[in-house]
């Protein structure tokens, strides 16, 4: 059976890794985790009689209608589990693991949740960056573990209805319910329907257990970062910069301090459109038309053809980094700290944090007044909402790590109740904060002072010790709470970028939701954009290396990705878009 998925597994789409951030063994482990449960058992008890349990002891659904995010607050499936059991899980490697505590095995989450559930779990990964490889190799073997993370929308041929279908997964749709053996995941979706909405397949069945990013700090958590004190020496006010034509100013004006090469750095591409496509109202490949609300195909727009044209004349002028095609993210590091270039996209944590660090663990290596600041996406007249910057849905398919039951695993009942425990409320901490987790007056989990302290705990950053005790700096089958970022984010300024990033932007509407295409529509598409890829690939490359005017090439271009069948691809997304939004 699962050698016929060889042909399936040609046809993969790997389509990006996770939005957001990547990246304790003292005698007072045990007293805090101790105490930290009878905190919890506690505020359970209140919340349960605040939100009105009722006579089944169910909760009554909160009236939740404009997407925000209710936390996990359940606990109606016991644990542990009534004699116990066995379990193999696979999941894709996590570089703060990998890094950091070494293995999941020795997190402290992993052993939490096995004396938790009482079912003993063997924790298998993918090979380190190389997810998609070990996934096809996983697939393709004569039995599954029994538990599999993956990214079953877009990153299966055919989505979950062809990984059932192939034989692959198994529906929980009878375990998601009121009294089910998962009933604490189907509270959850309960209290958040537009986050239920996005879990189900065209015909209503649930097959994962979900990674959610149920808050929009948690969406969008890369952007624009600008080096202040450059700008501030040009005689720039970094906050007056809101429109295109307001960066290209400030840009010109920097590049002639003392030591700026370049102004604006990025790594690739893809980058520089998540940096400046809002202006021409476009997002790179498949997306929504703000107004429309129809599936278009980015790079054949005209706000494309225009965004091309104003970096053609950037890097004219000098403004781009002339190695953006090849530069790495050490190259951007240096060039952001040593001042030689003076804005680039990246992310609160990764980029900015480490700029931060580097800074304040010894400032003499830097300018005197060196300071960093972060900006909104720019937009084209002065008094705009960004609608195409940063953001993505609750439903976390760029990330590998909603987990399914495989058609293999012996014991799905198990399965079921092993992935709803990090629905109840004690397993939303746990998995988030760790074991030694604490709650404050408000019912808010926190990291314990253990974790936080990481260069006490031997560890050489923060997401490293996060990462041993809990999964919220990573991703996986659960609910990200929405305070763990501000206690990752230890600096103001990355505290303030997700403000700056998110609060000024109405994004999320112009992204392709959490659709699925047939298999069918999958195999046509997977073929037509494969070659179109290649063919965009090569187009931007020339008009990056000033080869050619974008201008000169416009008609052309657009005329052979029509002979590509650009427009079959967009109608498999449209027909997918619609029955996503026919989804009751």
């Amino acid at each position: 059976m699962k050698k016929s998925l060889a042909v399936l597994l040609a046809l993969v789409m790997v389509l990006g890794t996770l939005a957001g951030c990547s990246g304790d063994n003292n005698s007072s482990t045990a007293d805090q985790s101790s105490a930290a449960q009878e905190s919890s058992k506690a505020d359970e008890s209140s919340v349960a009689e605040e939100s009105g349990s009722t006579a089944s002891g169910l909760l009554d659904p909160i009236e939740n209608t404009d997407g925000t995010f209710m936390a996990p607050r359940s606990s109606y499936v016991s644990y542990p589990v009534e004699g116990g059991g066995s379990l193999e899980y696979w999941q894709c490697a996590a570089g703060n693991i990998v890094s950091g505590i070494g293995e999941v095995e020795k997190t402290a989450w992993a052993q939490a949740l096995e004396e938790k559930t009482g079912i003993d779990v063997t924790w298998l990964t993918s090979t380190y960056s190389a997810d998609a490889e070990s996934f096809a190799t996983l697939t393709s073997s004569n039995e599954l573990p029994d538990i599999v993370e993956w990214e079953w929308t877009n990153n299966y041929t055919g989505g979950p209805t062809a990984a059932v279908a192939d034989g692959l997964l198994i529906y929980l749709t009878d375990y998601v319910t009121s009294d089910g053996l998962m009933a604490d995941l189907w509270q959850f979706l309960q209290d958040n329907p537009h986050i239920d909405r996005q879990v189900q397949t065209d015909d209503g069945q649930y097959y994962c257990s979900p990674f959610v990013r149920g808050t929009k700090y948690l969406q969008c958590t890369s952007g624009p970062i600008v080096r202040k004190d450059l700008f501030e020496a040009a005689g720039v006010n970094v906050e007056e910069m809101v429109t295109i034509d307001d960066w290209h100013d400030a840009l010109l004006a920097v590049k002639d301090v003392e030591g700026v090469e370049y102004p604006l750095i990025a790594e690739k591409w893809s980058q520089l459109m998540s940096l400046m496509a809002s202006p021409y109202e476009f997002r790179s490949k498949m997306y929504v038309d703000y107004e429309t609300g129809k599936v278009e195909y980015g790079e054949m727009q005209e706000g494309y053809r225009d965004f091309v044209a104003t970096v053609q004349q950037w890097v004219e002028e000098g403004i781009i980094h002339p190695d953006l095609l090849s530069i790495g993210g050490t190259d951007k590091t240096q060039a952001m700290l040593s001042g030689t270039s003076a804005l680039c996209y990246g992310s609160g944590g990764g980029n900015l944090g480490s700029y931060l660090a580097s800074v304040k663990t010894d400032p003499s290596l830097y300018a005197e007044n060196i300071a960093f600041d972060t900006l909104n996406f720019p937009v084209l007249n002065d008094g705009d909402t960004p609608h195409y910057g940063g953001t993505s849905y609750d439903y976390a398919t760029t990330s590998k790590a909603s987990a399914a039951i495989t058609a293999d695993c012996e014991n799905p009942d198990l399965a079921a109740q092993f992935l709803n425990f990090n629905w109840t409320e004690e397993g939303h901490l746990i998995i988030n904060y760790g074991p030694d987790y604490t709650v404050d007056a408000e019912g808010q989990g926190h990291y314990s002072d253990n974790t936080m302290d990481y260069a006490g705990n031997g560890y050489a950053s923060l997401a490293y010790s996060m990462a041993a005790a809990g999964r919220a700096n990573m991703s996986g089958a659960f609910a990200q709470d929405p305070n763990y970022i501000f206690e990752y984010y230890t600096e103001d300024e990355q505290k303030d970028a997700l403000y700056t990033w998110s609060d000024y932007q109405d994004s999320q509407r112009t992204l392709i939701p959490p659709i699925t295409l047939t298999g069918e529509e999958s195999s046509a598409y997977t073929n037509i954009m494969t070659n179109i890829q290649t063919y965009v690939d090569s187009a931007y490359g020339g008009w990056f290396a000033l080869n050619s005017k974008v201008e000169d090439d416009w008609d052309q271009y657009v005329a052979t990705l029509e002979s590509m069948g650009i427009n079959d691809a967009i109608a498999a997304y449209q027909s997918a878009l619609d029955r996503y939004n026919a989804r009751a």
